[in-house]
């Protein structure tokens, strides 16, 4: 099992610089135009709006569930005992503005990811035999700030004694519709993303000057129809079912049965981590965005999530701030190959954390960009644009490198083996 979220970091407290956010004009889906996979519309499943999904597939979580101590089974890579295991119990369908939210993110989403939530693949099977799972998607009221995460994911491991259906679940924290401190729209998230990854929890944090070096985001391209809220939602349900389907479909090894696709000679991992997977350990079972809690045989131990330059930059007697603002800036692509060749490498700061990340977040990214779609001339539209504070007023825009580079090389594999 992995639990995924989008998390407090360092059980820091969440908190919106308010000067991040923006608020787009418009405030709806147009549901008579929305596009939903025939995978979700045959007549099994019987999937056809956004407000059939909320319906069939949304429930607001009836009791908490132990997402950190894998469902109440422990860490530990043998069998826990037999019944310590509670899967996530389903209460009500939800209503008001979270139904509708979640209705216009699901038409808002491509076809591609809709059809992984209406009838995800996986290959968990002993015998190696795809088979098809539901995935349950659940309102969690107990995921508030600062201990628990904006948003999660998990998978049934039978074999350490989770279940015996291989359920699929995605947890979405209730403190997005009643918290206005956590992010409200897509330049509020990205932002968030940044500000817990490097320590940064205004108006404290473990290292409040990082405030100075983080980077600011931007975001266009995004229609006034579209529904803010649900965009954001778009990224997280696309960064959560990215990690199911790394582990379902991508990462081998590791307490998993998958099999990686070899994308032009090579699996997906191998671009950016054939050479780095000495120096950063494969994380195991749970997975939250600021700190791993790896499983190993006989302890527990946190590991700061950050790319390791950021590390040895921060943890000096007197941090360099102004370095790390360059390292920064390297992940994405703008100082590690000083004019032509421009080669991004990374989705985000955080997809240089682990392998897991770096699908998960080129996923996300890439679900973003054709959520938003193209113009009349075939360019697309969203924009996200980050400016380094680095000294060099350096600036990228994390959607348009999705095309260059290495980076081009695994949205190249996505596309070809997971968004079929």
């Amino acid at each position: 099992m992995r639990a995924s979220g989008i998390a407090a970091l360092l059980g820091a407290a969440v908190v919106l610089c308010a000067c991040h956010s923006y608020v787009a004009s418009g405030g709806g889906q147009n549901k008579s135009t929305a596009q939903i996979s025939p995978i979700c519309t045959q007549h099994a499943i019987g999937i056809n709006s956004g407000a059939e999904f909320v319906s069939k597939r949304v429930r607001i979580l009836a009791a908490r569930f132990d997402f950190a101590n894998n469902g109440g089974s422990g860490l530990g890579i043998s069998a826990p005992p037999p019944g310590s295991y509670s899967a996530p119990s389903a209460g009500s369908i939800p209503t008001g503005q979270e139904a509708n939210d979640i209705a216009d993110a699901f038409e808002l989403a491509p076809q591609y990811l809709q059809a992984e939530l209406c009838l995800h693949v996986t290959k968990q099977a002993s015998n190696g035999i795809p088979f098809n799972i539901p995935v349950e998607i659940y309102i969690d009221r107990w995921a508030q700030p600062p201990d628990a995460p904006f948003a999660w994911s998990f998978w049934e491991e039978p074999r350490k004694g989770q279940g015996t259906q291989y359920g699929r679940f995605i947890g979405i924290s209730e403190s997005l519709w009643s918290n206005p401190s956590f992010p409200q729209d897509l330049s509020g998230l990205e932002q968030f993303i940044l500000e817990q990854l490097l320590g940064v929890s205004p108006p404290s944090g473990p290292h409040p000057a990082l405030s100075d070096v983080v980077p600011s985001v931007a975001v266009s391209g995004v229609p006034n129809t579209v529904n803010n809220r649900a965009l954001l939602l778009v990224a997280v349900l696309g960064r959560e079912m990215g990690l199911i389907i790394n582990r379902d479909r991508v990462q081998p090894g590791d307490y998993t049965d998958a099999v990686s696709p070899i994308c032009n000679g090579k699996p997906f991992r191998d671009y950016s981590w054939i050479t780095t997977l000495a120096s950063k350990p494969l994380i195991g079972d749970i997975h939250k965005l600021g700190a791993e809690h790896r499983a190993a045989t006989d302890h527990r131990r946190t590991q700061y999530v950050m790319p390791d330059m950021i590390l040895d930059h921060l943890h000096l007697e007197s941090p360099n701030y102004k370095a790390i603002a360059t390292d920064i800036s390297t992940v994405y692509g703008t100082q590690a190959y000083p004019g032509p060749p421009y080669n991004p490498e990374w989705a985000d700061l955080l997809a240089e954390a682990t392998p897991t990340d770096d699908f998960a977040e080129t996923y996300r990214m890439m679900v973003l960009r054709d959520a938003v779609g193209k113009d009349a001339a075939g360019n697309y539209k969203l924009a996200v644009t980050l400016t380094f504070n680095d000294g060099r007023s350096d600036s990228t825009n994390v959607i348009a490198n999705l095309g260059k580079g290495t980076l081009s090389y695994k949205t190249n594999c996505i596309s070809n083996n997971f968004m079929n």
